[in-house]
This record gives C-alpha cells, structure tokens and sequence, in this order.
C-alpha cells in the first residue's frame, strides 16, 4: 500500500471540495480534460464523486485536433 500517495490524494480532494463549495455557487463548473485520461479519470471514485457533487460538465478533447469528442452534461451511472 502506497499510503503516503493515498493521504495525498485526500488532502487534495479536500482541497478541490473547500474550493469548489466556495468559489462554485451557483455557476456552471465544466472541466476539459484531453480524450487519454477518460479511462483513467472515471476510474477514480473519488473523482467521481466531485463530479457528481458539484454538478460539473465533463468535456473529452483531441488537443492535437482541438475538436471536442464528448461532452457529459451529468455524470450518470452508465459511465461507472
């Protein structure tokens, strides 16, 4: 068990929520990530909870291309 990467990861979590619930009222949050973390973000629970939480709009991008591939307006069940 990698523990000192796992209480990182939830002091940045932490650190994500406080700023989110600040700074996040009542605006439309939307994150771009480049199409290669998809997986790997999804695959996060933690993550995946923010996104759920705050309401937050996923959009996937080629950066080479600069197109948008997908844009999840909720993050919903099927994607889990």
């Amino acid at each position: 068990m990698d523990y000192p990467r796992k209480a990182a990861d939830r002091v940045e979590y932490g650190e994500r929520t406080k700023q989110i619930s600040l700074f996040g009222q009542g605006c439309a949050l939307h994150l771009a990530l480049p199409n290669e973390l998809r997986e790997i973000s999804l695959d996060k629970a933690d993550f995946r909870s923010i996104l759920r939480a705050f309401q937050v709009r996923l959009i996937f991008f080629n950066p080479q291309g600069e197109v948008v591939l997908e844009w999840i307006e909720t993050l919903t069940t099927e994607l889990l």
